[in-house]
């Protein structure tokens, strides 16, 4: 089921608290994506059935090892589904380990003051996501990760 994601305009006057703000990015349609750092790759994706099984069968319960299958779907396996876009850049092994790597980041509300997690979506109701792999400001590699529609 897809659930309208509009409430990112009514995030640009909310504030996050200290801890929340370190694990997500303000909203600003000033200055969308907002991204804290420097940009490597960013693309559109749904995940598929296929997506949360490994190539050994085992389900995956982790969202950045669903994210990493996504990828290596699309690239290695060639299973690409409805939605999914070809980035040109997690074309190798070594680069979808990156997503493995990564903190996972998203928007810091959900438009009613809750913090938004990121598993919850992926495991969830939420189909079509949008992707920004970057280097944040601390040095770390971050996923951004944060629902489309």
């Amino acid at each position: 089921m897809f659930r309208n994601m509009g409430f990112a305009l009514a995030m640009t006057t909310m504030s996050a608290s200290a801890a929340i703000a370190q694990d997500c990015i303000v909203y600003d349609p000033e200055n969308y994506p907002g991204i804290p750092g420097q940009v490597i790759v960013d693309y559109v994706t749904g995940f598929d059935s296929f997506d949360f099984v490994n190539s050994s069968g085992q389900r995956l319960t982790d969202a950045n090892q669903v994210i990493r299958q996504d990828r290596a779907n699309v690239h290695k396996f060639g299973k690409i589904g409805p939605h999914d876009n070809l980035d040109g850049y997690f074309t190798t092994a070594e680069r979808r380990q990156q997503i493995t790597d990564a903190d996972i980041v998203t928007w810091c509300h959900d438009g009613v003051g809750k913090p938004v997690s990121v598993p919850d979506m992926i495991f969830g109701d939420y189909f079509l996501f949008g992707i920004y792999l970057f280097h944040g400001v601390d040095g770390r590699l971050k996923l951004h990760v944060f629902p489309v529609g």
